[in-house]
């Protein structure tokens, strides 16, 4: 997967009319990061993030982390369900304005590896409108971003 340092300016993929945002957990061996048990609130709010992906791809990235990745996309159960992570992105709106931009993988990185991100995406996660809410649905349409189909198993 293409690692990016968090906090830079997201250029990964283009959707036309998308609001600035940040990168933030594209994670690889090229970049250190802060390593902290995650709370479990903010594990179930990532957790409704990675339920409405958008920017799927027709691949997958595999986590760099892992000592054994799996050989197909990642399996990730929380809440009685399962889902694949390394096939999409998300979104998260602060409240100052900022948009954040992460890989589904983020998930994995915080539950499994303790990937503890900078704590305004922290704070956003914990108070943006979740993707399950019309307001949040518009704001993603108005980026001309699409909606991914959650790879539920």
């Amino acid at each position: 997967m293409t690692s990016f340092k968090d906090l830079t300016q997201y250029h990964y993929r283009s959707h036309g009319s998308e609001t600035i945002a940040l990168n933030i957990g594209w994670l690889g061996d090229r970049f250190d990061f802060c390593i902290e048990p995650p709370q479990a609130e903010f594990v179930h709010r990532l957790w409704q993030f990675c339920l409405r992906p958008v920017s799927q791809t027709r691949g997958f990235y595999k986590c760099q982390l892992c000592e054994k990745p799996p050989v197909g996309p990642l399996i990730f159960e929380y809440d009685s369900q399962k889902i694949k992570l390394g096939t999409s992105e998300i979104r998260v709106f602060a409240s100052d304005g900022t948009v954040y931009a992460a890989p589904d993988l983020i998930l994995h990185y915080v539950h499994d590896h303790h990937y503890h991100p900078p704590q305004e995406f922290v704070d956003a996660v914990m108070t943006s409108e979740l993707p399950a809410s019309a307001e949040y649905q518009t704001r993603i349409e108005g980026m001309g971003l699409q909606f991914g189909n959650t790879l539920r198993i």
